[in-house]
């Protein structure tokens, strides 16, 4: 595999990650734009929106804008099933997750706490995909 393919492949993985080092290696910039930061604030004042709310909003518009085609919206019954299943059925396993920690006590709660909360949130398509492609 290419260099170029392999980065590309493996995107959103080194993006988190340099971001995430970046924030710990110089925290100022996220330290501002945080809520009680000096950008932070007046943004929350002009929008009533904090950063985070915007960053999440924008992560949905470009994968909006990202898709290759709008055939999903040609077909209403895989439209359907799919937000019934994401907002609906998936959630509903949460309770059934932390269950398992009482079955089974010897399962790591910090584990199956994270698994619960991954059912309760709608992923964005790119983020399902990767890490459905990184767990092959």
């Amino acid at each position: 595999m290419a260099p170029k393919d392999w980065f590309i492949k493996n995107f959103l993985i080194i993006g988190l990650l340099s971001v995430i080092t970046f924030g710990l290696v110089c925290p100022g910039p996220g330290l501002a734009l945080g809520e009680n930061g000096a950008i932070g604030m007046k943004v929350k004042a002009a929008t009533g929106l904090s950063m985070p709310d915007i960053a999440v909003d924008l992560i949905f518009v470009v994968s909006g804008i990202a898709l290759d085609s709008f055939s999903a919206a040609n077909r209403p019954k895989a439209l359907i099933l799919g937000m019934v299943l994401v907002l609906f059925v998936t959630p509903m396993l949460a309770p059934l997750v932390l269950l398992l920690g009482q079955l089974l006590p010897s399962l790591n709660k910090s584990l199956l706490q994270g698994m619960a909360l991954f059912t309760v949130v709608p992923t964005t398509l790119s983020s399902g995909v990767t890490m459905i492609t990184q767990a092959k």
